[in-house]
């Protein structure tokens, strides 16, 4: 189990602004900050994970050690952000260190909300890559590199002195649990590839590969899988060719309390459990890429309604937002209604179709800059009276305050691409996906979002 500490802290509180739909801090005032103090074990690797959203402004957040020698663990860049913003890093904490502080400041007369904070125990000691200590190499050279990090002091400098040369260490696991794992990469140049792989060492298994990663500015790969029979496994940075140089950061793992199977009203889909960590078809989430394509049937008046209804479902895209070559569809009712992520502007778009097209009758969120591995819920309702609603992850994003021409029920709906077609793909993903034969308020979609949300 990790040694987990989810920050609470007093202090003003907003429902207005939140990241994960249930309330953030709001910190305001000349010189605004706060401080939180968390319990830690000493000399241990720890994942820290925040959101946060400046008013006015600007904001860095910082990790201190308290206890004598006084040290300062993590500093974040100086944050403008007007949508939240993710802010995380992997440090390690003193010896002789019990208590860290975690410390919000602004700049004069500021304002942000703070929220959806947590420290998790890593499994990988050496992380933050302070030393080479623990990593092993096949057919590359590593060293500390102090001007390439991506957060803290230091990285881990990786050169290939032959084609797909690795640097790894194995983690001891343990049989039956879930785990997520953690990581960050990029390349000293363009053309320089590298990819991330987790494999089995008993079973051979091959519980992750990311494929080949080709970008300059850090990319952030996660792996969420099931432990079956091995008792520990082998994580790897593999650099394609010879000579070539990438480095890493931020690497951390740990494991998942598994959640109960969720017990919204609807019409759920077959192997749809709670979120958590669930696997590929044919048991728990279904992962949708390449051909693969999942068509729903729709009954009228149970599952949906011409005139109202609303869909509920959480996808895990396998790409970071700016890596779509294409559209990617959530919903696709064809000639009625439809939900897809644009490439173009990264932005959710939620629309009905009005009997000539849909752009009329719709609405789209703000630009969403996710990362490959996170889960996303997606709510969309509609009532000709009262108009379309777009949720993500709890929170309203858009809204169209209009009617249609209602246009008839298909009898079918696919999930993840366009009907009929190998474009469009999500490719990631999906679960726990639900219809409803009314619109559902925001507060409705909100109780979905938190039923099975521990680590999102």
């Amino acid at each position: 189990m990790p040694f987990l500490n989810r920050i609470v802290a007093s202090g003003a509180k907003n429902t207005n602004y939140n990241f994960d739909g249930r309330q953030s801090i709001i910190i305001t005032g000349t010189g605004s900050s706060i401080n939180i103090p968390v319990e830690v074990q000493s000399d241990t690797n720890y994942y820290f994970n925040s959101a946060i959203k400046v008013n006015a402004g600007t904001f860095n957040v910082r990790i201190d050690n308290i206890i004598w020698p006084r040290s300062n663990l993590f500093i974040s860049d100086s944050h403008s952000d007007s949508e939240f913003h993710i802010i995380d890093t992997v440090i390690k904490t003193p010896s002789s260190c019990s208590t860290v502080d975690v410390k919000v400041s602004g700049s004069s007369n500021s304002s942000c909300y703070f929220d959806n904070v947590i420290f998790l125990k890593s499994l990988i000691t050496n992380g933050n890559f302070e030393t080479t200590t623990g990593w092993n190499t096949s057919n590359c050279n590593v060293v500390i590199n102090d001007a390439n990090e991506r957060t803290g002091t230091y990285c881990l400098q990786v050169t290939a002195t032959s084609n797909n040369g690795y640097v790894y260490r194995d983690i001891t696991v343990t049989d039956g649990q879930w785990y997520t794992f953690s990581f960050y990469g990029k390349s000293s140049a363009s053309g320089h590839r590298f990819r991330f792989q987790i494999v089995g060492n008993s079973t051979s298994t091959s519980y992750y590969d990311s494929g080949w990663i080709d970008s300059t500015s850090y990319k952030k790969r996660v792996r969420t899988f099931h432990n079956v029979t091995d008792i520990s496994v082998r994580i790897k940075c593999i650099v394609e060719s010879s000579s070539e140089i990438v480095y890493i950061d931020d690497w951390a793992a740990f494991p998942l309390i598994d959640e109960s199977p969720s017990t919204e009203t609807g019409t759920t889909l077959t192997n749809s459990y709670g979120m958590g960590a669930w696997d590929e078809n044919p048991v728990g989430a279904l992962h949708i890429q390449g051909s693969d394509l999942y068509s729903i049937p729709i009954a009228t008046g149970t599952n949906l309604n011409n005139d109202e209804g609303s869909l509920s479902i959480r996808i895990k895209p396998d790409y970071d937002y700016d890596e779509y070559l294409d559209d990617a569809y959530v919903f696709n009712i064809p000639s009625f209604a439809r939900v897809y992520y644009n490439h173009d502007d990264y932005r959710f778009y939620g629309e009905i179709y009005n009997g000539n097209e849909f752009v009329s009758s719709g609405c789209y969120s703000y630009a969403q800059l996710f990362t490959s591995g996170t889960w996303i819920h997606v709510g969309f309702s509609y009532d000709n009276n009262y108009g379309i609603k777009l949720i993500l992850s709890g929170n309203q994003v858009a809204e169209f305050m209009g009617t249609w021409e209602e246009q008839p029920l298909p009898v079918l709906m696919a999930i993840g691409s366009i009907s009929g077609t190998d474009y469009n793909r999500i490719n990631g993903y999906i679960d726990d996906f639900n219809m409803y034969a009314r619109s559902i308020n925001i507060s409705d979609f909100q109780v979905i979002y938190n039923q099975d949300n521990e680590f999102n």
